[in-house]
């Protein structure tokens, strides 16, 4: 069991924005299967949800496997909180996941021409439907059908 200070205490946010049930049920699952940490407060806001986690290091390996296992913006920042009586600087980080309206195998739009959603990596890969031709899009440039 993981030791908190008081039942408010968290070391990072985990921002999901547009998530999915699936997304929603696996963070809730993984966090409550691992004894490394424990998810302090969870609050609706507009897009999305905020679950409060009591362990930063945690928090950074739950969004790392956020990140491989579904499409979406994924950002880390950090924010300085406080100082300890030693003069060390005391940081709590935000996670944001983004969760994408595309998927692999999805028909969207990039430039008002039809393609088909193939891979993602930084960027977006998309085929076109009639030229075939394999192009990497930023996913700002795509329109979900």
């Amino acid at each position: 069991m993981v030791d908190i200070p008081h039942a408010n205490y968290y070391e990072g946010i985990l921002q999901l924005r547009n998530p999915s049930e699936e997304l929603v049920e696996f963070v809730l699952t993984t966090v409550q299967d691992d004894e490394r940490a424990v998810i302090t407060k969870i609050k609706e806001v507009k897009g999305g949800l905020d679950y409060y986690i009591s362990s930063q290091k945690y928090l950074q390996i739950l969004g790392k496997k956020i990140k491989k296992k579904f499409w979406g913006e994924y950002k880390l920042t950090s924010t300085l909180h406080t100082q300890d009586k030693m003069g060390n600087k005391l940081y709590r980080i935000t996670i944001l996941f983004r969760l994408y309206d595309f998927k692999q195998g999805d028909l969207v739009l990039v430039g008002g021409e039809e393609y088909v959603v193939e891979q993602l990596r930084n960027k977006v890969q998309v085929k076109h439907v009639k030229s075939h031709k394999k192009e990497w899009v930023n996913p700002e440039q795509i329109t979900v059908l």
